[in-house]
């Protein structure tokens, strides 16, 4: 049968019926190069010869080359040559090859052919992966008016929805597939990723929860849980989910200092032990963060967290490492120049080491800033009675409590003193009488002030 074909070849070489038996019988005696070499003859000849394209193409899958085999229908296909086996065929080619643009481009064309809803529902899956969600969202709407939109097509229906603007609609088709399966991790994902972007963290809190019982090995459910608790000011929640996702990937920074952060400040209302416990572990954790902070160059400075030197120092302090402590303050207001909390914790911090000329300079800042004035006032006062310049005291003190009359009761007892030593007895005695109104009988020179009320 070659032989006879090679006859005919000789006389009629253009006949391209003639050229595809060849490229049969090639194929059949295993030459394949020759076989090949027939069909790209006819194509030269009739580009847009369909028969030859798809025989051309399938043998190149089967020497397992597929860029070629796309190749040949893709030219085929440029010169008006168009057919469903050819579409169906490139568009297999382009999903083994991973082109999910060129999937999508043949998937489009079959559609327009056959209007098969399964092309329909392949193309709208292909769409939503390539995020062209307002096209995917037209097939998704045909497929609902026909009741076609199946379970393991819903996330994506509800993926498009919710990228196009329609946030019920999605939450209503997810909430539908986690009551059929509640077990269902990405869509309980899916719905609190919903809420977390709305800042709705109750709801989003009841889907967390819902995606750490299908899998309690997610690090990040955990710290997103935690998150939610915090913002709901549930401590006990909070605590219990940021520990379990520092224990699941310790590694993780933005784990441990929210989950140190948590520690440091529930240590400000706790006693005794359980205070200790709380300290040392935050301590621990602190440490270990800064570490990273100072040895890991891909740590940006904007990523770094200031709470983390701001709480850091103030344990410092209060363990009388002062010099420490005032590192990593300054390390803090570096880090949120505009953090007026930390401004105020330095400037304490240098009157409580005596470091006057340096504190007074913060607390100047202080009212420059017009944050916490009375509180500046206050400790400039202090500062100044302590260096025996009494007037300076006076006036600071007097401003202080002209701001804020009963925040700092210890102002009325230091103006009562000066007062008295001036021998200004009525203004002693109201300043010495506010002071015991405030802090009762109780406080801390409560009997001084008695004493000093008595011999007025």
């Amino acid at each position: 049968a070659l032989d006879k074909a090679m006859e005919g070849h000789a006389k009629f070489p253009k006949d391209t019926r003639l050229l595809l038996i060849l490229s049969e019988l090639s194929k059949a005696t295993d030459q394949t190069n020759s076989a090949v070499a027939y069909l790209e003859k006819i194509l030269n000849i009739k580009p847009d010869n369909v028969d030859a394209a798809l025989a051309l193409a399938n043998l190149f899958l089967e020497i397992k080359d597929p860029g070629n085999a796309r190749r040949v229908l893709l030219e085929s296909e440029r010169y008006g040559a168009s057919s469903l086996q050819l579409e169906e065929m490139l568009a297999q080619i382009n999903e083994a090859m991973g082109d999910d643009a060129g999937t999508i481009a043949a998937l489009a064309k079959i559609l327009e052919m056959n209007g098969d809803d399964e092309v329909r529902k392949k193309l709208a899956r292909y769409l939503v992966k390539q995020g062209n969600y307002r096209d995917a969202i037209v097939h998704f709407e045909v497929l609902e008016q026909k009741s076609l939109i199946t379970a393991d097509l819903r996330q994506d229906f509800a993926r498009s929805l919710k990228a196009t603007g329609r946030i019920q609609e999605a939450v209503d088709v997810l909430k539908q597939l986690l009551k059929e399966d509640p077990g269902d991790y990405a869509t309980a994902r899916f719905l609190a990723d919903i809420y977390l972007q709305k800042e709705d963290f109750f709801n989003a809190k009841i889907f967390l929860e819902a995606a750490r019982r299908a899998d309690t090995r997610d690090a990040q459910v955990h710290f997103l849980l935690g998150t939610c608790c915090l913002k709901l000011q549930d401590d006990k929640c909070a605590m219990e989910s940021l520990q379990q996702a520092v224990t699941q990937d310790q590694e993780k920074l933005a784990y441990r200092v929210a989950y140190a952060n948590l520690l440091f400040r529930l240590s400000r209302a706790s006693a005794g032990k359980l205070k200790q416990a709380q300290l040392r572990e935050a301590r621990e954790n602190f440490d270990y963060i800064v570490a990273r902070y100072e040895t890991d160059v891909t740590i940006a400075k904007s990523a770094q967290n200031a709470d983390i030197y701001f709480n850091r120092g103030t344990i410092l302090f209060e363990t009388g490492h002062f010099n420490d402590a005032l590192r990593d303050l300054d390390k803090a207001m570096t880090l949120a120049p505009s953090r007026y909390d930390i401004l105020v914790a330095y400037a304490d911090n240098l009157y409580k080491m005596n470091r006057y000329d340096q504190a007074i300079k913060y607390y100047q800042e202080m009212l420059d800033s017009k944050v916490q004035i009375a509180h500046a006032y206050f400790y400039l006062g202090k500062i100044h009675l302590f260096r025996g310049q009494r007037e300076k005291a006076k006036a600071y003190l007097l401003k202080c409590i002209g701001n804020e009359p009963k925040a700092f009761p210890d102002a009325h007892r230091h103006l009562g003193d000066i007062f008295k030593e001036k021998g200004l007895r009525k203004k002693a005695r109201d300043h010495y009488k506010t002071y015991l109104e405030l802090v009762g009988d109780n406080g801390p020179a409560a009997e001084h002030v008695r004493s000093a009320l008595r011999k007025l």
